[in-house]
């Protein structure tokens, strides 16, 4: 049980660092939310008026302890797409990310558990080397590269899947 305890205490200052990472990524992001919000013919007014009611016309470092407090609640503000919460919009995408990860472990629980019992069966043959280096391949790729090369593959070259949609 005292395990579970220190465990679950680490989290806190590791999701602390972490939120306050992203306050400073998206304060570091080129362009201005209230430009977004507002639209390019906004008059000067109106967009101190946007600037004030999001707070981003006070001090950093206050900013970030409104942020950090009515993160604390639960509270994530507002989408400047949807202009929805965002908690409700990372609820309305929860199914297709679940959809998405279960199926990702299928396919490579479908591929994995064959070629390690043909790499394990066939010990220092091609098929085990071949094995080998597509693993490696795998895990040294990032995932954002190899999901474009996957793309490119199956959906332009081989017509497989859509490309979107």
């Amino acid at each position: 049980m005292g395990y579970v305890v220190r465990r679950v205490v680490a989290v806190v200052p590791i999701w602390w660092v972490v939120a306050s990472i992203v306050f400073v990524l998206v304060r570091l992001v080129p362009g201005d939310p209230v430009l977004l919000i507002a639209g390019t013919d906004a008059s000067a007014e109106q967009v101190r008026e946007i600037r004030s009611s999001l707070g981003l016309d006070l001090p950093v470092y206050e900013q970030y302890a409104r942020w950090f407090a009515r993160l604390l609640h639960g509270d994530m503000g507002r989408s400047l797409f949807s202009r929805e919460p965002v908690a409700r919009d990372l609820l309305d995408r929860v199914p297709v990310s679940l959809q998405l990860a279960l199926s990702a472990t299928v396919v490579s629980v479908l591929i994995a558990i064959p070629a390690g019992v043909v790499a394990a069966a066939r010990r220092n043959a091609l098929s085990e080397a071949a094995f080998a280096a597509v693993t490696m391949t795998g895990v040294c790729v990032p995932s954002f590269v190899m999901g474009l090369l996957l793309m490119l593959l199956l959906s332009v070259y081989a017509g497989l899947f859509p490309i979107r949609g």
